[in-house]
């Protein structure tokens, strides 16, 4: 279990959490939700162990590896979808390949991320952070710019990985956070 205990944090002198406290389980799918400025992005990069809290403790990542899937795209852009997907992969090449199946990206394996359109970056970065196989998974607005059948197969896919791990997600879409879980913490 992941506890936020009285976690305050600000940037430039602008508070951004002010003594949140908050607890998540060890599987299943949380949905951070809130308007923009709201500190979600600040909390999953707190858990992340990316950022500090200014005040206030983080308990419950230590010894756990996360998979995370920024707001920007974090593909390496002097490589190929299937390289960068590999650079990452913890769970073998055949996976690997039914990933680029099931997201539509087998056409793409072997092309520059720099051709790709946004919604395939998007597509690659979540491929990728699945393949890295984390005990946690951070999702930072996953889904932006993804056609509706792909993420619909995303959506299926992190639902039945959520049954082992823990996956936080941050989304502006109220309709996505309802359907893939019944814990939505407002910020």
């Amino acid at each position: 279990m992941i506890k936020i205990s009285n976690v305050s944090k600000s940037f430039n002198n602008k508070l951004v959490l002010d003594d949140v406290s908050m607890e998540f389980p060890d599987a299943g799918v949380v949905c951070l939700f809130g308007k923009t400025g709201a500190g979600k992005t600040t909390l999953l990069n707190l858990i992340a162990g990316i950022d500090k809290p200014d005040i206030g403790k983080i308990t419950g990542t230590e010894g756990k590896s996360i998979s995370y899937v920024f707001q920007d795209n974090r593909l390496l852009p002097w490589f190929s979808v299937k390289k960068n997907l590999s650079i990452s992969n913890h769970l073998g090449e055949e996976y690997l390949n039914k990933l680029l199946e099931d997201f539509d990206l087998e056409h793409a394996r072997n092309l520059n991320v720099l051709k790709l359109s946004g919604g395939m970056k998007r597509k690659a970065d979540i491929a990728k952070a699945i393949l890295f196989d984390g005990d946690i998974f951070i999702l930072d607005e996953p889904f932006t710019g993804i056609d509706d059948n792909s993420k619909e197969k995303i959506i299926q896919m992190l639902m039945e990985l959520s049954a082992e791990k823990l996956i936080i997600l941050v989304t502006h879409n109220i309709e996505e956070a309802k359907r893939m879980t019944d814990t939505i913490i407002y910020m």
